[in-house]
């Protein structure tokens, strides 16, 4: 069994930004994972791109690996969790894309972020369980794994 079912990355690059300097910092959370690229258009016609790389499972848990390796960012989400954690058991954060390029998973505090939707593979597939399972996770050196059913 596995940590997590999926884990979602997404980010936009705007005009005015490196596309690779943007990938950089999604591979940051992501590895080497493929991905896809979207374009979209700004609220002033500016194109955006979008680029999203879907984890499933074993690299779905190796995202959340790189999460819980950054020991304040995992501690703060430990903190938040509550709020993050939907009642299916999806999960939401939001890191700095900026801080990320230069190396960094920080949570976001404004828009220009890198998106995280992951679910929890928590049985039954409800927010305590999953809750439970996110707690044992963070707080775990070594990996977790979702009870059986």
């Amino acid at each position: 069994m596995h940590f997590a079912h999926n884990a979602v990355l997404r980010v936009h690059c705007h005009a005015t930004e490196e596309e690779d300097h943007v990938r950089q910092a999604l591979a940051l959370l992501s590895g080497a994972h493929e991905v896809t690229r979207g374009l979209a258009e700004g609220h002033h016609k500016n194109p955006i791109v979008v680029l999203e790389v879907v984890a499933q499972k074993k690299q779905a848990d190796a995202v959340w690996g790189r999460i819980r390796a950054a020991k304040p960012l995992a501690q703060q989400l430990l903190a938040e969790a509550e709020r993050r954690t939907d009642d299916t058991g999806m999960f939401y954060a939001r890191f700095d894309k900026q801080r990320a390029y230069l190396g960094e998973l920080v949570l976001a505090q404004g828009d220009d972020a890198i998106h995280l939707r992951s679910k929890i593979a928590a049985h039954p597939a409800k927010k305590g369980p999953a809750l439970e399972l996110l707690r044992a996770f963070l707080t775990a050196e070594g990996p977790v794994r979702s009870p059986q059913a």
